[in-house]
């Protein structure tokens, strides 16, 4: 019996920058963090996406939601409120075929110093594997 190596993990991530920036702003950030996260975890050719999904809750009204399928095809965006903050928390659901933990972390840790410097953030992160029990 041929079992699927899905892997899903879920990641948060803390991004910061000096000034306050509006919601636009901060979205275009998190797509361009989706789309490198995207490109960078299916550099091995056995990986593929089945979905990542993101989403920043900025205050009661205010989020960003994102979602990829495809490495070739931009993030879909929505935003919703208006609203100027100097950090905001992105958490990502990442569910790729052919891709462990460890590649996960990997992929992370490079787009993150890549975000941090194309735009003079401050990022931290972290990862959590959802582990499935099988009897």
């Amino acid at each position: 019996m041929h079992q699927s190596d899905f892997n899903p993990v879920t990641i948060s991530i803390q991004m910061s920058h000096q000034e306050q920036m509006n919601l636009g702003h901060w979205a275009e950030i998190c797509r361009y963090f989706l789309n490198n996260y995207a490109l960078k975890i299916t550099e091995n050719r056995k990986a593929y996406i089945g979905h990542i999904k993101g989403i920043a809750l900025l205050d009661h009204d205010s989020h960003i939601k994102l979602s990829i399928y495809k490495p070739s095809i931009p993030a879909e965006l929505n935003t919703k409120g208006s609203v100027l903050a100097s950090s905001i928390s992105l958490t990502l659901n990442s569910f790729v075929y052919g891709v462990n933990e460890e590649d996960s972390l990997k992929a992370l840790a490079a787009v993150a110093k890549k975000v941090e410097r194309e735009f003079m953030l401050s990022i931290t992160y972290n990862i959590e594997a959802v582990h499935h029990h099988h009897q």
